[in-house]
């Protein structure tokens, strides 16, 4: 058989075999869509605790409606996201279906950095200062920082610029009415005088080198009072 011949032949074959392939596909997707959801499955991506899987399934057959039932080509998985991060609770969501009928749903909970308290009233707030509720089952670890609802809301970018540059063992901080910040160690006495959040750099600087340096000397050991707030000073009582 002459060379062209069978090369005519080899690309009409695998030409069918294409075509043949794309039919396929075409069907096993149409009977895909024509499938039943058959049951969900929710997962959380972290180990936060704000919401279980009722929470979330609840959330979906009220808002969407019940999605076991519905052929897969009417599962409308954005929407499904899109209703859950609207909780305030919610970062992200995933949704997808598997061939085997389930709706998987995976939850990412919105991580507080810390918490804003004012009085009786407390509320969480995620790195990029979005506000959300405090739950019966509350994060620690984090930040507690206390003054007026107003002053935090007032200045929630630049409190939530300290927040997120605050050094490690810091577990409070206290906002007045002018937002002047002063913020406590976890396992020392002193109140630290930050002021205005203008020129934190300077002022995180000047932790450090209590920490560093003045802390582990003979008198550190007795101050209650360090004052950062001006410039190439560092004032201990």
């Amino acid at each position: 058989m002459k060379k062209a011949v069978r090369y005519s032949l080899y690309s009409a074959v695998t030409a069918a075999l294409c075509v043949a392939f794309c039919i396929l596909c075409h069907f096993s997707r149409q009977e895909r869509n024509t499938d039943l959801c058959k049951s969900v499955e929710i997962a959380f991506a972290d180990s936060l605790h704000f919401l279980d899987t009722e929470d979330v399934a609840v959330c979906i057959d009220d808002n969407y409606g019940t999605p076991v039932g519905k052929k897969y080509g009417e599962v409308d998985l954005k929407k499904i996201e899109d209703i859950l991060e609207m909780k305030p609770d919610i970062a992200r969501s995933e949704a997808w279906m598997t061939t085997d009928g389930v709706l998987h749903v995976l939850v990412f909970h919105r991580r507080p950095v810390c918490m804003f308290r004012d009085g009786q009233n407390c509320f969480y707030a995620d790195a990029s200062g979005f506000i959300f509720p405090v739950h019966d089952d509350p994060v620690t670890g984090v930040p507690v920082i206390d003054g007026p609802a107003s002053t935090n809301v007032e200045h929630l970018t630049e409190i939530m610029d300290i927040v997120n540059n605050l050094p490690d063992g810091i577990c409070r901080m206290q906002i007045d009415s002018r937002c002047n910040i002063s913020f406590f160690r976890e396992d020392g006495p002193e109140k630290f005088l930050f002021g205005q959040p203008e020129g934190k750099e300077e002022k995180f600087d000047k932790y450090g080198k209590y920490i560093g340096r003045i802390l582990p000397s003979a008198e550190g050991k007795g101050y209650t009072s360090v004052d950062l707030r001006y410039a190439n000073q560092i004032i201990c009582k």
